[in-house]
């Protein structure tokens, strides 16, 4: 299936990470675009953190987003599948992880 260079371009406008601030904060990164895998209706997003964590990515059409996917497991390697989206569709997303110690 070829999915159009638009797709691929709107889907990676706008990439931010929350993290809490503490003596112990948590790190979160990426490697290169944390979008890895696309089709025409889902967008796979991977990240990693130093230590356990949860996994979450607020996502939508607007910078308001509204739409969200998370795994609510602590692991340090995270992969979550974005679904239902549309081809030719701008889309803003955000990148969550929390540990279990709040950070």
């Amino acid at each position: 299936m070829r999915i159009s260079p638009a797709v691929k371009l709107l889907l990676s406008v706008l990439l931010f990470a929350t993290l809490a601030s503490s003596a112990f904060a948590l790190s979160i990164s990426t490697s290169d675009s944390p979008i890895k895998s696309i089709t025409e209706t889902t967008a796979r997003i991977d990240w990693s953190t130093d230590i356990g964590a949860t996994s979450r990515v607020d996502y939508g059409t607007t910078m308001a987003l509204g739409l969200v996917k998370e795994d609510l497991a602590f692991i340090s390697s995270h992969s979550l599948t974005l679904t239902g989206l549309s081809n030719g569709v701008k889309y803003y997303y955000r990148i969550t992880s929390i540990a279990a110690s709040g950070d």
